[in-house]
C-alpha cells in the first residue's frame, strides 16, 4: 500500500538528484530494490548508523537503512536537522511501503520527521515504530540535563546501562566521544511538542524493566496518531532493542504482517 497521496509531486521527487546521501545513510550503497519494504532507523543519543550495522544485511525481505545525524552542523540545532533528514530520505523513497524505527531520542526525531514529510508532501510512513521514550508530550523524567556538565553525563550513562563499563572507564572515550553524545543530548532537549498529530499507524515498544518509559508511559503514545495504535513489551530494559536476542525478528514481523 502507498501512502503517497499527492502523485504529481511523488513525480516531481522521483526526478531529484540521489548523490551526497552518504553522509546520512552510510550503508545507502547495501540497498536492495528487490526488497518489498523500506525501514528508517533513528539512534538513541549517543549512538549512530554503527548501532544497527549488524541489522542491515540480516532480513532478506527489509531494506534497513540507519540514518546518521552527521549533517547536524555546529548549531546542533534540532528542527534544522528534522528538515535536513526528512528531506534526505524524501530524496531515496521510491515505490516500496516504508517505515520509521525510533530508539528514545530517535523516536522523538522519527516523530518530528514523520510530520515534516505528511506536512510538505502528503506523504508518511505506514507505521512509525517508537521504543523507550515517553510520548512527546510528556517532559522527560530525567533528572540530568545538558547544562550538568560531562561528569554528570558519565554518571548518567552509568546508571542507564548499555554502555559497556570499561568503555565509560576509557580516557579515549571521555576525551572524545563523551562530548559527542553530549551534544547528541543538547539536540534532544531542542524537541518541543506543539501539539501535533500524524496520520501514520503508531506502534510502541517498551522494556519491562524501563521505568522511565514503561508500558503505562508509552501508552500515552495513541494520543499523537490519527490512525491505529498497538504496544507490545519486551524483556529488558532501556536498551532492549540491542539485548533481546529475538528483538529484530520481531521488529520484521511488525513490519511484514
Amino acid at each position: 500500500m502507498s501512502c503517497f497521496k499527492n502523485k504529481t509531486m511523488k513525480g516531481k521527487i522521483k526526478l531529484r538528484k540521489r548523490d551526497n546521501n552518504m553522509e546520512i545513510f552510510p550503508y545507502i550503497q547495501r540497498m536492495k530494490k528487490e526488497k518489498p519494504y523500506q525501514l528508517f532507523c533513528f539512534p538513541h543519543a549517543g549512538g549512530n548508523s554503527l548501532t544497527f550495522a549488524k541489522w542491515v544485511d540480516r532480513s532478506s525481505k527489509i531494506d534497513i537503512i540507519p540514518i546518521s545525524l552527521s549533517e547536524r552542523g555546529k548549531e546542533n540545532n534540532y528542527n534544522n536537522l528534522v528538515g535536513i533528514i526528512a528531506e534526505k530520505i524524501i530524496a531515496i523513497l521510491d515505490d516500496r511501503p516504508f517505515f520509521f524505527w525510533g530508539h528514545s531520542m530517535g523516536a522523538a526525531l522519527a516523530f518530528s520527521v514523520s510530520y515534516y514529510i505528511e506536512k510538505k508532501y502528503n506523504y508518511f510512513p505506514e507505521k512509525l515504530i517508537v521504543a523507550a521514550r515517553q510520548p512527546p508530550f510528556e517532559p522527560c523524567a530525567k533528572s540530568f540535563r545538558s547544562s550538568m556538565g560531562l561528569s554528570a553525563l558519565l554518571d548518567e550513562l552509568k546508571n542507564a546501562g548499555g554502555t559497556p563499563r570499561e568503555l565509560l572507564e576509557s580516557d579515549i572515550f571521555r576525551e572524545y566521544m563523551l562530548p559527542e553524545i553530549m551534544n547528541d543530548y543538547v539536540l534532544h532537549e531542542g524537541f518541543k511538542y506543539h501539539g501535533e498529530m500524524i496520520n501514520s499507524s503508531i506502534v510502541a515498544h517498551c522494556g519491562t524493566e524501563d521505568i522511565e518509559a514503561n508500558e503505562t508511559i508509552m501508552l500515552g503514545w495513541k494520543e499523537v496518531t490519527l490512525k491505529e495504535f498497538k504496544i507490545t513489551s519486551f524483556s529488558g530494559g532501556h536498551f532492549f532493542p540491542h539485548s533481546y536476542t529475538k528483538y529484530l525478528e520481531e521488529l520484521e514481523k511488525e513490519i511484514i504482517n
